[in-house]
């Protein structure tokens, strides 16, 4: 479609056309690009909270289960 021409040698489309014959491939390429922004944008979230998440309290030495191997 894009490059069909005229007998004059011209083109046959003119911007608009091609641009309204192409809107849905473009709709859906915007929803596509959506959902990977999404997914990023979701990434970055669940990074932050687990790099600001308080780290895990270390084991008390009394509560250590004693030697299985005596």
């Amino acid at each position: 479609m894009w490059r069909e021409y005229t007998p004059q040698g011209f083109l046959a489309y003119s911007f608009i056309e091609t641009v309204s014959a192409k809107h849905i491939e473009n709709v859906i390429r915007t929803i596509g690009g959506l959902m990977y922004l999404s997914g990023a944008l979701i990434m970055i979230v669940n990074m932050w909270k687990t790099i600001a998440s308080p780290s895990a309290a270390p084991a008390d030495a009394s509560a250590a289960p004693a030697n299985a191997i005596a």
